[in-house]
């Protein structure tokens, strides 16, 4: 029964998002011109970004993007300090992110193409939202940064792509709190009808947020969603 366990753990490990940058290719998405106000959902199988354009978001918020002045678009994604920025993660550091509560990273990427020209091999969903719920999901990401007494946070390291970075980040990171969570969490706040349990794995995410792509329409009111970072 022990082996039986050791087994499933691994399977199940092996299926969740632990913040890795390395999963199967998916094929983009197009985006539709529209003057609604909306957000795009980055996935690679296995890791899920929030991305916003720079002119939605205000002078006072997420003071970290003023390090890219010409960047047009942002992504941010959360995940395990240690595992995430690992340029070789292995499977112990897997077990330790899964395990128990561990610190936890932002990634911010910065760039000016369009979210589905600059993720290629990613799966790009771009989602119509209301103003009210924009601002409160920027709000969210603002929080996810971890400050101190800064007015900005501090790089911890160089990022994943060109022109990224990893920064301190809140909450902590575990098994049922992973980067896809964190997404939902964010797109819960922005008013999407979403569910947090059901987000664990990005393919389960980008499942629920297909049909919203496609034109579902948003709810109105992103206070009815929970908004907690634990």
């Amino acid at each position: 029964m022990a082996w039986r366990g050791l087994i499933q753990l691994t399977v199940l490990l092996l299926g969740l998002s632990l913040a890795g940058c390395g999963g199967m290719p998916a094929t983009p998405q197009t985006s539709q011109a529209t003057d609604q106000p909306a957000v795009w959902v980055m996935s690679n199988g296995w890791h899920s970004d929030i991305i916003v354009r720079r002119a939605d978001i205000p002078p006072d918020r997420i003071p970290e993007i003023t390090a890219y002045p010409k960047a047009q678009y942002f992504a941010f994604g959360w995940g395990d300090a240690l595992y995430y920025p690992a340029r070789s993660p292995d499977f112990e550091m897997a077990i330790q992110a899964i395990a128990t509560p561990t610190a936890a990273v932002m990634h911010l990427t910065a760039f000016s193409t369009t979210p589905e020209s600059y993720y290629l091999k990613a799966e790009v969903l771009r989602l119509p939202i209301t103003a009210p719920g924009l601002q409160a999901l920027i709000q969210y990401i603002h929080d996810g940064f971890q400050r101190g007494s800064n007015k900005r946070a501090l790089k911890t390291g160089p990022g994943l792509y060109r022109d990224s970075g990893f920064y301190p980040a809140t909450g902590r990171f575990h098994l049922f709190n992973t980067c896809n969570t964190w997404t939902a969490r964010g797109l819960m706040r922005a008013g999407l009808p979403i569910g947090l349990s059901r987000s664990i794995q990005a393919e389960a995410l980008m499942r629920e947020l297909r049909p919203i792509a496609a034109g579902e329409a948003p709810r109105n009111s992103p206070e009815l969603r929970p908004y907690y970072i634990r």
